[in-house]
């Protein structure tokens, strides 16, 4: 079903929670030499599809992005 997930995601290490930073296109990370971002992810799904499937949320993906 289309749209029927919201992909959130933090920069900072924590968890995203479906208040986070909605993804909604390609973005770019900038660091210091030596410095590591920890980007993290998670699929939520609509509150009506959650609702009816069940779903309460993927598993979080994580991604260390060092400079």
């Amino acid at each position: 079903v289309s749209g029927a997930l919201s992909i959130r995601y933090t920069q900072d290490g924590t968890t995203p929670t479906g208040t986070s930073t909605k993804y909604l296109a390609p973005f770019s990370l900038t660091g210091t030499v030596g410095q590591t971002i920890t980007l993290k992810a998670i699929a939520f799904p609509d509150e009506a599809i959650g609702l009816l499937s069940g779903i309460i949320q993927s598993e979080v993906e994580v991604v260390l992005v060092q400079f």
